[in-house]
């Protein structure tokens, strides 16, 4: 495999793990926000370098053996204020270790991806659901990596093409819960090769750390006109039948206190749209009835 498809392979894991684009909810113009990096804002690291670099090692190690660290350098990412240290290894495998509690938060492994690819052409049987998440688990407790203990929400065999020779994987997600209501962008969610069970990515995306209110007063019929006033405004159409609550990080869209990177948590009727250009969702308090922003197609 030449370096260009190595390069296009990354690209779409990369960001089918940061943003959990393949399956998840989460819409694009939201999802983008979690490619943003930028220079550590003055946050201390509680994790030293040489401690985050011996944990990427066995990382490293275990999923492709002789792989060593080639670097590691401390990151923000923007949604969350996430402090990490990103470590790359000489086999372009990638780490991410929270720099305050040492948690393991990302895993990528493109040595596997390649493997993968030459195992589909070999037609090796595929494994089943049950295979593939026992395979998680095992990697999960080897490697330290947070896997809730319930079934996963989401458990899907997926292709990248349409070719009756493409690679498949399977994907789960589960969803972060608070008292039965899921939260819209904190998730858990991991690929595996669909023929060997080897871990191919893992994504920890719990960007939420304050406690919202889960006080319902808005029913939602009402959430519904006041998100029509939003739709009418805007020209797009409502989907009733979609509407369901779930805690949110308000941004405040279609406002002039746009935020680009929310911190807030609230617990929201989310309202279904759809327009020339694609779809969307409006945010309203389950509370207050308050607008509280959204995601939307470009």
């Amino acid at each position: 495999m030449n370096d260009k498809k190595i390069f296009n392979w990354k690209a779409i894991f990369l960001l089918a793990l940061i943003i959990g684009l393949v399956v998840s909810s989460a819409l694009l113009a939201n999802g983008l926000g979690y490619l943003g990096v930028t220079s550590p804002s003055g946050k201390v690291p509680k994790i030293n370098k040489d401690n985050a670099s011996q944990t990427a090692q066995k990382v490293f190690e275990a999923l492709t053996p002789g792989s060593k660290l080639k670097s590691i350098e401390l990151i923000e990412r923007r949604y969350g204020k996430q402090l990490l240290w990103e470590a790359l290894s000489d086999q372009d495998g990638e780490v991410q270790v929270n720099a305050i509690n040492g948690e393991i938060k990302f895993v990528l492994n493109m040595k596997n991806v390649i493997d993968v690819t030459s195992d589909a052409r070999a037609s090796h049987p595929l494994i089943s659901k049950e295979s593939a998440l026992q395979s998680v688990r095992k990697i999960a407790k080897d490697l330290q990596l947070f896997v809730p203990d319930e079934e996963p929400d989401e458990a899907n065999l997926l292709k990248h093409s349409d070719n009756k020779d493409a690679v498949h994987r399977w994907y789960f997600k589960w969803a972060r819960e608070e008292q039965g209501f899921e939260y819209h962008d904190d998730w858990v969610f991991a690929y595996v090769d669909a023929y060997k069970g080897k871990l191919i990515g893992y994504n920890k995306n719990y960007v939420s750390y304050t406690k919202p209110s889960l006080d319902i007063k808005i029913k939602e019929a009402e959430a519904l006109e006041l998100a029509k006033k939003i739709a009418n405004k805007n020209g797009y159409s409502l989907i009733p039948e979609k509407s369901e609550l779930m805690i949110v990080n308000p941004n405040y869209r279609w406002t002039d206190n746009f935020v680009m990177f929310p911190e807030e948590t609230r617990l929201a009727w989310i309202i279904h749209f759809s327009k020339l250009t694609g779809i969307g969702e409006i945010w309203i308090d389950a509370s207050t009835g308050e607008m509280l922003g959204g995601d939307e197609t470009k």
